[in-house]
């Protein structure tokens, strides 16, 4: 075997690796910035909040009643198992927004939440 045909039989399968890595990326980048927008849509009006502990970032997002000068109690709601948002969704087959709906209504009552 020549050595121009054992550089092409490296060449080619490292052009294909390569393309493929950018498609990766790629796509990686746009999941990125659709969980941006999910996060925008899952505030519905709150304000986006976000943690860092030991173990990760925590993000969620903080519902305050209109204005007050005071303290306001505060409800930390939590989603339960399984791959559930912030709302208490669990697209695409239940879509309830029972937190959001929760958070709501302790807001115009005087409560705070974060969920």
């Amino acid at each position: 075997m020549s050595i121009e045909k054992t550089k092409k039989s490296f060449l080619l399968p490292l052009v294909g690796l390569a393309i493929l890595l950018y498609l990766v990326l790629q796509f990686k980048m746009s999941q990125n910035q659709a969980r941006q927008e999910e996060v925008v849509e899952q505030t519905h009006g709150g304000t986006p909040i976000q943690l860092e502990t030991p173990s990760g970032m925590l993000y969620g997002t903080l519902l305050q009643p209109e204005q007050t000068d005071k303290p306001v109690p505060i409800v930390l709601v939590l989603a339960g198992s399984g791959p559930t948002d912030r709302n208490c969704n669990q697209l695409p087959t239940l879509h309830t927004d029972a937190f959001r709906l929760l958070a709501e209504a302790l807001q115009q009552n005087g409560i705070a939440s974060v969920r």
